[in-house]
């Protein structure tokens, strides 16, 4: 997840827990998954990217496949259509 606030900023103990795994033998949590904003670069303006939030698809192997507006339902269902079997009438 990245925020719109520098990075420093971010309460951790709000972030929800599916950006914060548990991983390891340990299970301990992972927290270098969440970011923030930097000074002289804030990532939303130097991507591109809408502040009104965007849908990021991301391979297993961390590779960004696809960046898509919030209000992209069609064209999400459309980059996954080939990946997925088609469904028979029952």
């Amino acid at each position: 997840v990245i925020y719109q606030q520098k990075h420093e900023d971010i309460d951790i103990t709000a972030v929800p827990d599916v950006f914060k795994p548990r991983i390891g033998p340990l299970q301990l949590t992972n927290l270098e998954k969440v970011y923030g904003t930097l000074k002289d670069e804030d990532i939303f303006d130097v991507r591109g990217l809408s502040r009104d939030g965007v849908i990021v698809v991301v391979r297993p192997d961390q590779y960004v496949a696809n960046v898509l507006p919030l209000s992209a339902a069609a064209e999400l269902a459309a980059f996954f259509a080939p990946l997925l079997p088609m469904r028979q009438p029952q």
